[in-house]
């Protein structure tokens, strides 16, 4: 197959949340950095999830109409650290891809460049060893492709991207000392796998496979930072990016912002959740925010 239309682009994906879905529990066992609360498996499924969700409500009938209703669907269900980054993974994607009626490999290497692109605008303080440093290497290998067929290239590509998730090893410290891979990296080439699955017309495995050396416990109890985990969906894609990443950085870490369609994302951990709400109110209504407890998560996926 050398070209794909939405509705292939659709069952690709799809068997992107398969994959996802059936490797869950091994990428959240796998979840160390930036916090040990295993949860990136739970957080990147339910992104991707939401994203198809709202695709299957709008019966898109072009590309531009599915490519966009994906992005948005999957700003508005993204789920932590990892989930947000993913959405701006599919953004980028959309962004490349929303002006063509047929995607050739050509066009799909397009769409690496740009998620890579727009995840690392996102993310303030970028970190190597991530998944960020993932997307970047698999757009990097698939520049270099001239390989016309979908099934070979995907495959080159996600042979390049599973070099890199075990490489990540040696490039996070908290990875090395816990013997991991990073989960986000896992999970994002595990996406990859699950659309490579769906071309093939093959059924998404089991997901029982584990890394040599995995254990059940990977980190011992440590105090955190920061607190909680908060994400918040601000209703408005203008707010003053500047000042917001200032004055977020101030009060937290693992920041991340991600606008589009009239709405903002915003990720952070931070120990005042409430204020932060508060102050994004100064600039928009707040349509909805999750908070999580990650020393409580912490504990409990440590068994403390």
């Amino acid at each position: 197959m050398k070209e794909i239309g939405y509705s292939v682009l659709e069952a690709l994906f799809a068997g992107a949340l398969a994959s996802l879905e059936s490797r869950k529990a091994f990428i959240n066992s796998l979840n160390v950095f930036p916090v040990p609360d295993g949860d990136t498996g739970t957080n990147m499924s339910l992104t991707l999830r939401t994203a198809l969700e709202e695709v299957q409500k709008s019966h898109p009938k072009s590309m531009k109409e599915f490519i966009s209703t994906l992005s948005a669907g999957s700003l508005i269900g993204a789920r932590g650290n990892s989930g947000v980054i993913l959405s701006q993974i599919i953004r980028g994607m959309a962004a490349a891809a929303d002006s063509k009626s047929e995607l050739t490999t050509t066009d799909f290497t397009q769409m690496l460049a740009k998620a890579t692109e727009v995840a690392y605008k996102a993310v303030v303080t970028p970190v190597e060893g991530t998944i960020l440093t993932v997307v970047r290497r698999m757009a990097e290998s698939a520049a270099g492709l001239h390989e016309e067929d979908y099934t070979e290239y995907l495959a080159e590509v996600i042979r390049t991207g599973r070099q890199a998730v075990k490489e990540t090893t040696a490039q996070l410290p908290a990875l090395a000392e816990a013997h991991v891979v990073d989960a986000g990296a896992e999970g994002l080439v595990t996406l990859l796998e699950g659309m490579l699955m769906s071309l093939r017309g093959e059924s998404v495995a089991s997901g029982q496979l584990t890394l040599e050396g995995e254990s059940e416990e990977h980190v011992g109890p440590q105090e955190l930072t920061y607190r909680y985990d908060t994400v918040i969906l601000v209703a408005s894609d203008t707010l003053p990016e500047a000042e917001v990443r200032s004055k977020l950085t101030e009060r937290g870490d693992s920041l991340v912002m991600a606008s589009a369609g009239g709405l903002t994302k915003i990720h952070v951990h931070t120990n005042e959740p409430y204020d932060t709400i508060q102050y994004l109110m100064k600039f928009a209504p707040i349509r909805e925010a999750h908070i999580e407890d990650m020393q409580y998560q912490a504990n409990e996926y440590v068994g403390g």
